[in-house]
């Protein structure tokens, strides 16, 4: 994000994988990042590992909280303490998604 000159509050919403809500509210604790602008899946589906990203992404669309030009932060990680994420703009309108 610093190279790109972004900060926490530029973001419109972040999608971390889903393992555990409590990891979750811990991470938006303490990046300072409201957990209301965390999309996840982990309550509703439990821990789907690779595939939490794209179904909280696929769910925040359907449920018309993401629209097209939110900027979105994807997050993931995983054993062994590797991790990856991206920064990026959401192009997919609800209209798109078959329902």
């Amino acid at each position: 994000m610093e190279k790109n000159k972004l900060s926490l509050q530029d973001i419109t919403w972040m999608i971390p994988h889903s393992a555990n809500i409590r990891i979750l509210e811990n991470v938006c604790e303490e990046l300072g990042f409201p957990k209301e602008k965390c999309l996840q899946s982990v309550t509703d589906y439990g821990n789907t590992s690779a595939a939490s990203i794209p179904i909280a992404w696929y769910n925040g669309i359907k449920d018309r909280k993401l629209q097209p030009g939110d900027l979105i932060v994807l997050a993931g990680f995983g054993s062994g303490l590797t991790f990856s994420g991206i920064c990026l703009r959401n192009q997919i309108a609800n209209k798109h998604l078959i329902q």
